[in-house]
């Protein structure tokens, strides 16, 4: 008698190896992309500290009126001579400096021989016992130096523009546009961060943290590593899969 011995294939498994392939082959994919778009980041971060570099660089130039974004783009020196308008200024709070609490001091600069206005940050005061400090008087005609900058709110904006209303004379934050709305004067659509001085009774350090492409770059090393990875554990699982058929 000969008996036949039927050896049971499971497909089942064959199935699952390619599921799991396909779906590491997806997981490729998607490495790659984030890999490329880390690169295409860290381009954009080694352009910005370039046009940070080259605006710096750039002759100052004099806020007298209206200017193009192309005359006074961000980091570019200026000056300005006018008044500072103190009754109209604000405060923004939860700055801190050497780890002490205080207040960024705002305050519009009437332009001289305009009717322009532009937003001069003065620098940073300490806090009276938490609360805003008294501020020092200075109504006098002035050339204030500085450098533009064009303030962004921040990632989460709850107030609307009622909201924003109500703040009176401490602001969470300071944008150009939100300052306008309740300004009754044109007004330059800039910050001017004003130049340290001796005496003056603000703290001004604006040391900027410069663009840091490396750390893109980096991340995008992970990725296509991800990558190279999740291909490498496919093959074998392929291969595998191929040898125990043969």
């Amino acid at each position: 008698m000969n008996i036949a011995v039927f050896h049971r294939k499971r497909p089942g498994r064959t199935g699952s190896t390619r599921l799991a392939a396909a779906l590491l082959g997806a997981a490729v994919l998607l490495f790659l992309g984030l890999g490329v778009w880390q690169l295409d980041r860290a381009e954009e971060k080694r352009r910005l500290a370039a046009e940070i570099d080259a605006n710096a660089e750039l002759p100052p130039v004099e806020l007298t009126g209206p200017l193009t974004a192309g005359e006074a783009p961000a980091f570019r020196r200026a000056s300005v001579q006018g008044r500072f308008e103190e009754s109209r200024g604000v405060l923004i709070g939860n700055r801190r400096f050497q780890g002490r609490p205080g207040f960024h001091v705002v305050t519009p600069l009437h332009i001289a021989g305009s009717e322009y206005r532009v937003l001069v940050n003065r620098g940073w005061i300490a806090a009276t016992e938490g609360r805003p400090p008294e501020l020092p008087a200075d109504d006098r005609p002035q050339t204030v130096y500085g450098e533009i900058r064009y303030p962004e709110p921040p990632a989460l904006v709850l107030a609307d523009a009622e909201a924003r209303a109500q703040w009176g004379r401490v602001w969470p934050y300071l944008t150009v546009e939100d300052f306008a709305e309740q300004a009754a004067y044109p007004l330059l659509p800039m910050l001017l961060l004003q130049a340290p001085e001796e005496g003056s009774s603000f703290q001004r350090d604006w040391s900027r943290k410069p663009p840091n492409p490396g750390m893109h770059t980096g991340y995008a090393i992970q990725w296509f590593a991800f990558a190279a990875i999740a291909t490498g554990v496919a093959i074998v699982m392929l291969y595998r899969q191929g040898v125990r058929h043969d």
